[in-house]
């Protein structure tokens, strides 16, 4: 009878019985197209240069730096060797176990020859694979690899967003730093033309009071502009791992706003389950614990495994094989309450893909109609200051011929200051929306460096 169970499972074993759910790929109805997008597909776009669109030398050359740097990749390309150890350790290696263990000793006795003892043995033990824990152990860690490695792309997307954001940031803080200088010299021209008036006699003392309050009040605006110029050059060197210092001197050499000449293609919401790492990994997640179940099924049948032993020694040489058969009988309950938590972890595994999902489609839609918003302010700006530009003539002449009075010139003058100061933060806002649309769509993930 006993030799009837062990053949049985042997069989088993040949066939490759593999107990547990087999893994599906979830599934989710997505619309056809974004809102006031095409159908038309983008294709892959994992390793897209985006920011290379932005027409920055400078920018890329941080980038280039920072893709080999940062320390948060480096960490996620940590938990890749984690998860690559994790699998070279499931499957087939936990099937087979060996050992060798020699030994000499030697007696000299006070009477009587001396006598030495030599010993060696070899074991051996190879675990059957009757119920396929083994295989779904090692399809879990192979899934929990390849989850690893598309985390890397999420984390190197976010370094991605947060590098080019912190430098769009940089390079308004030192738009508007300009913009307060030339502010400055306006004014300071203003006041010097009053005081030079006053002297004569051609105006009074409130006016020249008037055109110096506006002068100290564009001049108070500088520390602060000053201060966030400088904390987003040290942001940009904590994201690069290196001293500030010469980073600072480099980047006060100045460059214009990046801002992109095309909008990007944001293709149709199927494409982001191939094209964001997020979702590709939560994919993977998925399926590991779909494995996961299948281990803890396993689990709850028997398990046999075939032994032998080598023994050599001086005295005698010894061989032993035969079969080792192990039941669960008594801890059933906690096995199946493992089998259940399993389950209960698979299902959490695909609600967290799914919304990992419709997260990413609303991320777009919120991107794409927060860009298009921008690029309208944008233009109406750019009407805005070429009005304001026009009013500051005509009230500087008027001013001249004494027809407009010393607070129009300076209101005219401060609006031009005012309009472009808010042209160059829509110009910001369009570049930190149109970055946002890129790391939505899961553009450029897959770059190394």
């Amino acid at each position: 009878m006993q030799r009837q169970i062990i053949s049985g499972y042997l069989a088993l074993a040949l066939v490759g019985c593999s107990v547990g759910p087999d893994y599906k790929a979830p599934m989710i109805s997505l619309s056809e197209r974004f809102e006031g997008g095409s159908s038309t597909e983008i294709g892959q776009v994992n390793q897209r240069r985006w920011w290379r669109d932005l027409n920055d030398r400078q920018l890329d050359i941080l980038v280039e730096r920072g893709l080999s740097r940062n320390l948060s990749l480096q960490s996620a390309l940590a938990a890749v060797r984690v998860a690559q150890g994790r699998l070279a350790a499931s499957g087939a290696a936990n099937q087979q176990n060996s050992s060798l263990s020699a030994s000499q000793t030697r007696q000299e006795p006070k009477i009587g020859p001396a006598t030495t003892m030599q010993s060696a043995t070899v074991n051996a033990t190879y675990v059957l694979d009757l119920f396929g824990g083994l295989h779904r152990g090692q399809q879990q860690a192979r899934a929990g690899l390849q989850a690893a490695e598309y985390d890397v792309g999420t984390a190197r997307l976010a370094y991605l967003s947060t590098l080019v954001g912190t430098y769009i940031d940089m390079r308004y803080a030192q738009e508007s730093l300009e913009l307060t200088r030339q502010a400055i010299k306006s004014q300071q021209e203003l006041r010097k033309i009053v005081q030079d008036e006053f002297d004569v006699g051609a105006v009074a003392e409130l006016q020249v009071a008037q055109a110096q309050a506006a002068l100290d009040q564009v001049i108070a605006q500088l520390p602060d502009l000053e201060s966030k110029f400088e904390a987003s050059v040290f942001g940009i060197a904590t994201l690069l791992a290196e001293p500030a210092g010469p980073l600072l001197k480099t980047l006060q050499r100045g460059a214009p706003q990046p801002l992109a000449r095309t909008r990007p293609a944001i293709g149709v919401p199927a494409e982001l389950l191939r094209n964001r790492p997020d979702i590709l990994a939560a994919e993977r997640s998925y399926a590991a614990a779909i494995a996961g179940v299948g281990v803890s099924e396993a689990a709850l049948y028997p398990s046999l495994a075939l032994s032998g032993t080598i023994s050599t020694s001086t005295a005698a040489n010894t061989f032993a094989f035969g079969p080792a058969f192990s039941l669960p009988i008594f801890n059933q309950q906690s096995l199946r309450g493992n089998r259940q938590a399993a389950i209960a972890t698979a299902e959490q595994a695909e609600i967290a893909w799914r919304s990992t999902v419709l997260s990413a489609a609303q991320d777009v839609q919120t991107a794409q109609s927060a860009l298009s918003a921008s690029m309208r302010q944008v233009a109406r700006l750019r009407a805005v200051v070429d009005s304001n530009r026009r009013v500051l003539e005509l009230t500087k002449s008027a001013y001249e011929q004494g027809a407009s009075p010393l607070t129009d010139f300076i209101n005219a003058t401060q609006s031009v200051t005012q309009s472009r100061m808010a042209l160059a933060g829509a110009l910001q806002q369009a570049a930190s929306n149109w970055l946002s649309l890129q790391v939505a769509s899961g553009s450029g993930w897959a770059v190394e460096r």
